[in-house]
């Protein structure tokens, strides 16, 4: 991310309890469609949280309608090498 030295992209994780009583965390990063810089590269990316939303996702009280809303392609200028 240009002019952003550390950024945080939605995910999920779930805690699963195996047979033997055993437990494991899976995780997923949530994905969107690609923004114009990286429509020529694959019709999906990473959702990148902007920092005043990191918050506000993490936050398990809040309406899950309403956070969906942060799951949008980043506008922010990404620097690809």
């Amino acid at each position: 991310m240009k002019d952003l030295p550390i950024f945080s992209m939605a995910g999920i994780c779930e805690r699963y309890e195996d047979n033997e009583g055993g437990s494991y965390l899976t995780y997923a990063i949530l994905t969107t469609d690609a923004n114009e810089q990286m429509a020529d590269i694959h019709d999906r990316m990473p959702v990148i949280l902007e920092p005043d939303e990191e918050a506000r996702y993490l936050d398990l009280s809040q309406d899950p309608r309403e956070v969906q809303q942060s799951l949008k392609p980043t506008e922010r200028e990404l620097v690809i090498h």
